[in-house]
């Protein structure tokens, strides 16, 4: 993907998928359970994990391995209402 000055890299998606659950074992941005078995100073932050599909990554949570391998020089953060009535 392109734009004027440059390209762009999709690395993440942070997908709420029930607001009402907070912190449910599907949020992967945010779980407080141990989903991988892992110590719970790991967190998917600053490990080397990856989860979802491209494909899925407006309707679930996604990790690339470009989001620990890009040298990152300008970050975009996005925020996007995906609400019934919005629709």
């Amino acid at each position: 993907m392109s734009a004027a000055g440059g390209g762009w890299t999709l690395i993440a998606s942070i997908h709420e998928d029930d607001i009402n659950s907070k912190c449910s074992p599907n949020d992967k941005w945010s779980s407080t359970s141990n989903a991988y078995g892992l110590s719970s100073s790991y967190h998917n932050w600053d490990n080397l994990l990856t989860f979802g599909e491209i494909n899925a990554a407006t309707s679930a949570d996604f990790k690339s391995p470009a989001f620990y391998r890009l040298k990152v020089f300008h970050c975009r953060i996005s925020i996007f209402s995906f609400e019934k009535e919005n629709c």
